[in-house]
């Protein structure tokens, strides 16, 4: 009995380590070559746990669906290969290395499909998106498909079900039907032209997919797509908007869909739309918050009524770090504070919402069930 108890335990705790158990935030420094990550506090504080080496440039990350591993993509003079990093989250929210190998020249964004299946994007001229099986036990990365995505990709969305790669410099967004396998199949090429799309994202009901136009057209579009059931997107409806900020860039949603925070590059501003719940239509709340500098805004994330930006420049203002913001029943932006990220240019940024940690009281009681029903069986 007393083995039985104990190897339960064991294993409940090796779970627990997999995972960060608080609230967690990591922010990755692109030239400071480091991730750090906090603990995220209910009133939207942060507290910092460590902060751990990377290869040099990190300047993609992406954490799996179970919060269990963190992928890293870098960036440097190379123009043929490119350093991959995957570490495992502890439960206290540390980074522990786990693989590093070597993905084609450059890997603008990864991002987990699943918490086997990791994309990767080859950025130059062909682009495509190489897809990895992840094999943790033996802690391994294979290449099981490569799909053509245009001439220019940096960026991919997911819902799990889909994968949609944009094309900034031939207009276009590419979807794929992404297998049970982690391959992709080609949906359709979505034009997106006059206009292109530097990076897409995906509401948390997964009903639409917006891309922020950046630099094309008049410099404030927002491009916006109806997903259909088999992944295919109407450009009809929502359709597009002019955004009140200068070149949207990136974009974080209310965990209802009810809001949207576009992240703008000319300006350095977010701001805050309000998302019809039927049409897609984005109306402006006329709430915003300006970083300051042009360019020196990173990254958002959102996590709970707490949106979180990075600010990479001391320029003008002599402050850097992850900017913390409470998100108010209407809309509006406070700032709660800006906490230091421990490396030069604080860009990019994951949230974890945090796990319960299991007590020994309840492994015991799991363990004694588990015990009287062999028992039960044996009689």
């Amino acid at each position: 009995m007393r083995r039985s108890v104990f190897a339960l335990v064991v294993a409940v705790s090796s779970v627990a380590l997999g995972q960060a158990t608080d609230p967690t935030l990591f922010v990755a420094n692109n030239v400071g070559d480091n991730i750090k990550s906090f603990k995220v506090n209910p009133d939207g504080t942060l507290t910092g746990i460590g902060t751990f080496a990377t290869g040099d440039g990190p300047q993609t990350f992406s954490l799996s669906p179970n919060g269990q591993f963190m992928a890293v993509a870098h960036g440097t003079a190379s123009n043929t290969t490119e350093e991959l990093r995957i570490y495992e989250i502890t439960a206290g929210g540390a980074l522990t290395p786990r693989l590093t190998t070597f993905v084609p020249d450059s890997p603008l964004d990864c991002l987990w499909v699943s918490n086997t299946a990791l994309a990767v994007t080859k950025t130059g001229s062909p682009a495509n998106v190489q897809m990895y099986n992840w094999n943790s036990g033996g802690n391994s990365l294979t290449q099981i498909d490569q799909e053509p995505t245009g001439s220019f990709n940096s960026n991919l969305s997911t819902n799990g079900a889909f994968l949609y790669a944009n094309d900034s410099t031939g207009g276009q967004i590419r979807a794929f039907t992404v297998n049970p396998s982690g391959t992709l199949d080609l949906i359709e090429s979505q034009a997106t032209s006059p206009f292109f799309a530097v990076a897409t994202a995906i509401t948390p009901d997964s009903r639409f997919l917006y891309g922020g136009g950046g630099i094309s057209g008049d410099g404030n579009r927002i491009l916006g797509y109806s997903i259909a059931g088999n992944g295919a997107l109407d450009p009809t409806v929502p359709g597009d908007f002019t955004s009140p900020g200068e070149s949207p860039k990136n974009f974080a949603f209310t965990e209802d869909s009810k809001f949207m925070f576009p992240g703008h590059g000319t300006d350095a501003t977010i701001r805050s739309l309000i998302i019809d719940g039927g049409t897609g239509a984005l109306t402006d709340t006329g709430f915003s918050y300006d970083v300051g500098l042009q360019g020196t805004l990173g990254e958002t994330a959102l996590m709970g009524n707490y949106l979180f930006a990075t600010d990479n420049s001391t320029a003008t203002d002599g402050r850097s770090g992850v900017i913390s913001l409470r998100i108010g029943a209407n809309g509006s932006l406070t700032e709660v504070g800006i906490f230091a990220s421990d490396g030069a240019r604080p860009d990019y940024l994951q949230v974890w919402r945090g796990v319960p940690e299991p007590t020994m009281m309840g492994v015991v009681i799991c363990a004694m069930i588990g015990l009287s029903a062999r028992a039960r069986g044996r009689s």
